[in-house]
């Protein structure tokens, strides 16, 4: 097989995998809250961070971020509106951590001759096994969306996923990624 084919194989291949693996995602939401069906929304203002990560802290990022919410609001209905007059008023918060992922698995077994000290003095034969560890550190960022009431600024529904993040190359594969976690989260969404 040729090494262009064999790429092409190994791209389908690839991209088969990312479009069968879905975006984690959990949601919490006040169970006595009715949306409105001509409901409006604002940003709030960000909020002074205790802890910022320039990576995830930064004007690209909050377009992006923002770019991909407002499309999941207007798609479910809801209307831009300023802070003072919106019925929702929307913010979101981002983290980064590094995790570990352990994997543990057989490596070996089978038949091996030894000399005097498998079972007694002599030639013998033994049994064994073995197993190998895999450790890896990666990066996990959780999105949390927040949608709290514009009058009583009470959370009235929270979407969240953490994924894991990968390499990108692209500002489009940055925010093809912020897109499809957004529009994951925002399929929880009551409406």
């Amino acid at each position: 097989m040729s090494t262009v084919l064999r790429r092409l194989a190994l791209t389908a291949m690839a991209l088969l995998v990312v479009a069968c693996s879905s975006v984690p995602v959990e949601s919490d939401y006040d169970p006595e809250w009715q949306l409105k069906p001509s409901s409006t929304y604002a940003w709030l203002p960000p909020q002074k961070k205790l802890i910022t990560d320039p990576t995830v802290d930064n004007d690209l990022f909050a377009k992006r971020m923002r770019g991909a919410v407002d499309e999941q609001l207007k798609a479910k209905g809801l209307a831009p509106a300023d802070v003072e007059s919106a019925d929702l008023l929307i913010t979101y918060h981002v983290t980064k951590q590094t995790k570990i992922d352990v994997d543990t698995f057989h490596s070996g077994y089978g038949y091996y001759p030894c000399w005097g000290g498998c079972w007694g003095p002599g030639w013998g034969g033994g049994m064994g096994y073995g197993s190998d560890v895999y450790v890896r550190e990666y990066t996990a960022g959780m999105l949390m969306v927040d949608v709290i009431d514009g009058k009583s600024r009470e959370l009235r529904w929270r979407g969240q996923s953490e994924r894991r993040v990968p390499t990108f190359k692209t500002p489009q594969e940055r925010e093809a990624f912020i897109r499809e976690t957004v529009t994951a989260i925002f399929n929880k969404f009551p409406r």
